[in-house]
Protein backbone atom coordinates (compact mmCIF):
# COMPACT_ATOMS: atom_id res chain seq x y z
CA UNK A 1 0.00 0.00 0.00
CA UNK A 2 2.79 2.23 0.81
CA UNK A 3 4.55 2.11 -2.93
CA UNK A 4 1.03 3.10 -4.42
CA UNK A 5 0.24 5.97 -2.30
CA UNK A 6 3.55 7.41 -3.68
CA UNK A 7 2.91 7.39 -7.45
CA UNK A 8 -0.80 8.67 -6.88
CA UNK A 9 0.25 11.55 -4.89
CA UNK A 10 2.74 12.96 -8.07
CA UNK A 11 -0.14 13.55 -11.02
CA UNK A 12 -3.28 14.58 -8.47
CA UNK A 13 -2.11 18.35 -8.38
CA UNK A 14 -1.90 18.27 -12.13
CA UNK A 15 -5.65 17.13 -12.15
CA UNK A 16 -6.44 19.13 -9.74
CA UNK A 17 -4.81 22.20 -12.01
CA UNK A 18 -6.69 20.30 -15.06
CA UNK A 19 -10.20 20.09 -13.65
CA UNK A 20 -9.48 24.04 -11.92
CA UNK A 21 -8.88 24.55 -15.55
CA UNK A 22 -12.06 22.89 -16.93
CA UNK A 23 -14.67 25.32 -14.68
CA UNK A 24 -12.70 27.81 -15.46
CA UNK A 25 -12.91 27.49 -19.16
CA UNK A 26 -16.57 26.00 -19.04
CA UNK A 27 -19.05 28.70 -19.20
CA UNK A 28 -17.09 30.65 -22.23
CA UNK A 29 -17.33 27.37 -24.80
CA UNK A 30 -21.21 27.34 -23.64
CA UNK A 31 -21.61 30.95 -24.26
CA UNK A 32 -19.48 30.26 -28.00
CA UNK A 33 -21.93 27.11 -28.71
CA UNK A 34 -25.08 29.39 -28.25
CA UNK A 35 -23.74 32.38 -30.21
CA UNK A 36 -23.31 29.80 -33.01
CA UNK A 37 -26.56 27.92 -32.30
CA UNK A 38 -28.44 31.78 -32.84
CA UNK A 39 -26.66 32.34 -35.77
CA UNK A 40 -27.64 29.27 -37.73
CA UNK A 41 -31.14 29.17 -39.22
CA UNK A 42 -34.39 27.37 -38.63
CA UNK A 43 -34.58 24.41 -40.80
CA UNK A 44 -38.15 23.27 -41.22
CA UNK A 45 -38.90 20.49 -43.78
CA UNK A 46 -42.61 20.06 -45.11
CA UNK A 47 -43.85 16.53 -46.62
CA UNK A 48 -46.48 16.04 -49.11
CA UNK A 49 -49.13 13.24 -49.54
CA UNK A 50 -46.78 11.90 -52.55
CA UNK A 51 -43.43 12.64 -51.56
CA UNK A 52 -41.49 12.33 -47.85
CA UNK A 53 -37.97 14.27 -47.65
CA UNK A 54 -35.44 13.00 -45.20
CA UNK A 55 -31.96 13.84 -44.54
CA UNK A 56 -32.06 16.68 -44.98
CA UNK A 57 -29.16 18.75 -44.05
CA UNK A 58 -28.11 22.58 -43.64
CA UNK A 59 -24.34 24.00 -43.93
CA UNK A 60 -23.29 27.32 -44.47
CA UNK A 61 -20.36 28.73 -46.03
CA UNK A 62 -18.78 31.90 -46.85
CA UNK A 63 -21.49 33.42 -48.44
CA UNK A 64 -23.96 30.36 -49.55
CA UNK A 65 -26.40 28.52 -47.59
CA UNK A 66 -26.27 24.68 -48.70
CA UNK A 67 -28.98 22.27 -48.22
CA UNK A 68 -29.24 18.67 -49.42
CA UNK A 69 -31.65 15.81 -48.68
CA UNK A 70 -33.33 12.95 -50.08
CA UNK A 71 -37.07 12.67 -51.78
CA UNK A 72 -38.65 9.69 -51.20
CA UNK A 73 -42.36 7.81 -51.69
CA UNK A 74 -44.04 7.32 -48.34
CA UNK A 75 -44.35 3.46 -49.36
CA UNK A 76 -40.71 2.70 -50.64
CA UNK A 77 -41.17 1.51 -54.64
CA UNK A 78 -38.79 2.11 -57.49
CA UNK A 79 -39.37 4.16 -59.83
CA UNK A 80 -40.53 7.93 -60.11
CA UNK A 81 -40.07 10.08 -57.61
CA UNK A 82 -43.19 12.87 -58.12
CA UNK A 83 -43.12 16.60 -57.53
CA UNK A 84 -40.29 18.36 -57.02
CA UNK A 85 -38.84 20.54 -53.53
CA UNK A 86 -39.09 24.49 -52.92
CA UNK A 87 -36.44 25.40 -50.22
CA UNK A 88 -36.80 29.16 -49.42
CA UNK A 89 -35.04 31.78 -47.46
CA UNK A 90 -37.48 34.08 -44.77
CA UNK A 91 -36.16 36.59 -42.69
CA UNK A 92 -37.58 36.75 -39.13
CA UNK A 93 -40.36 38.84 -39.97
CA UNK A 94 -41.22 36.41 -42.47
CA UNK A 95 -40.34 38.04 -46.20
CA UNK A 96 -38.71 35.64 -48.46
CA UNK A 97 -35.24 36.62 -49.75
CA UNK A 98 -34.71 33.65 -51.55
CA UNK A 99 -36.63 31.05 -53.10
CA UNK A 100 -35.41 28.02 -55.50
CA UNK A 101 -38.08 24.60 -57.00
CA UNK A 102 -35.61 22.03 -57.66
CA UNK A 103 -36.28 18.47 -59.23
CA UNK A 104 -35.05 15.74 -57.58
CA UNK A 105 -32.55 13.38 -59.20
CA UNK A 106 -32.55 9.30 -58.82
CA UNK A 107 -28.81 8.07 -58.52
CA UNK A 108 -29.99 4.96 -60.65
CA UNK A 109 -33.35 3.47 -62.66
CA UNK A 110 -33.79 1.27 -59.78
CA UNK A 111 -33.85 3.52 -56.94
CA UNK A 112 -36.31 4.07 -54.30
CA UNK A 113 -35.23 7.68 -53.53
CA UNK A 114 -34.07 11.12 -55.22
CA UNK A 115 -31.44 12.92 -53.63
CA UNK A 116 -31.72 17.22 -54.10
CA UNK A 117 -28.97 19.88 -53.73
CA UNK A 118 -29.39 23.54 -53.51
CA UNK A 119 -27.22 27.05 -52.96
CA UNK A 120 -29.11 30.10 -51.61
CA UNK A 121 -27.31 33.33 -51.08
CA UNK A 122 -26.41 33.80 -47.30
CA UNK A 123 -27.66 37.16 -45.87
CA UNK A 124 -25.23 39.43 -44.43
CA UNK A 125 -25.53 39.64 -41.46
CA UNK A 126 -27.37 36.42 -40.36
CA UNK A 127 -30.52 37.63 -38.74
CA UNK A 128 -31.14 35.78 -35.54
CA UNK A 129 -34.64 34.29 -36.58
CA UNK A 130 -33.64 33.37 -39.88
CA UNK A 131 -35.71 30.58 -41.61
CA UNK A 132 -35.33 27.48 -44.52
CA UNK A 133 -38.05 26.35 -45.27
CA UNK A 134 -37.92 22.80 -47.77
CA UNK A 135 -41.25 21.66 -48.98
CA UNK A 136 -42.49 19.28 -51.52
CA UNK A 137 -44.58 20.17 -54.13
CA UNK A 138 -46.06 19.12 -57.15
CA UNK A 139 -44.63 20.09 -60.46
CA UNK A 140 -46.23 23.16 -62.28
CA UNK A 141 -48.16 22.13 -65.73
CA UNK A 142 -46.65 23.74 -68.41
Amino acid sequence: MTRLLPSLTVPLPHIIHGLSLLVLLAPVAVVSAAEVRDSRPVLEVRDSQRVHLSAVRLSQDNDQLTLRGRASRPIARRGFIPGAVQVSLHDPSGQTLATRTIRPMRPNRQARFSDFFVQLPKPDPMPTGTQVRVVAVPVPSH
